[in-house]
């Protein structure tokens, strides 16, 4: 009788042993992906505030390559586009918030430049009234200059990243 309860209590140390084990493996595991995908996420947001700095200048210089470089911009997220779902690992909830606010916010601006851009386009190639085109180029002039608030944005998040990864590493 002894010896089975020693065996049950043996079995339930080393099971208990192993569900712990486990659990210290998988944190390991999320950290390490969450340590990438910040790593990554970083990368494209240093290279989206670059693109910024040239796309606005190169629309105060009248550069036609202004648009490529709005192209350059859209294509700059490719680590947020790409791992979505596990943007749930993020800590904490307002980190989360703020990534994606940042990406559908400026997501949604670069389809709004380019909506304005061929809207004025169509204007002036169509002959259309001095006044429409005015106001076209005024709109779009309005969505560039709204491209400096979701660089801050860009700005931010590299800052919280940054933070969060000093923390992370002042804790381990």
């Amino acid at each position: 009788m002894e010896t089975a309860i020693v065996t049950m209590i043996g079995g339930a140390i080393v099971a208990s042993a192993g569900l712990m084990l486990d659990r210290r493996k998988q944190k390991a595991r999320i950290d390490e992906v969450r340590s990438l995908l910040k790593a990554d996420m970083s990368f494209d947001l240093e290279c989206s505030v670059g693109f910024y700095d040239q796309l606005l200048k190169e629309w105060q210089l009248a550069d036609p390559d202004w648009l490529a470089t709005l192209q350059q911009l859209k294509d700059s997220n490719p680590t947020y586009c790409k791992n979505q779902e596990w943007m749930g690992l993020f800590d904490p909830l307002n980190s989360k918030v703020q990534v994606y606010d940042y990406y559908a916010a400026s997501s949604e601006l670069f389809d709004r430049i380019e909506q304005l851009y061929a809207e004025l386009h169509s204007a002036i190639v169509g002959d259309v009234d001095q006044a429409v085109c005015e106001s076209a180029q005024a709109e779009l002039s309005d969505a560039i200059a709204q491209l400096k608030d979701c660089r801050e944005q860009a700005v931010e998040l590299l800052r919280a990243f940054g933070m969060e990864e000093a923390a992370l590493a002042q804790a381990a």
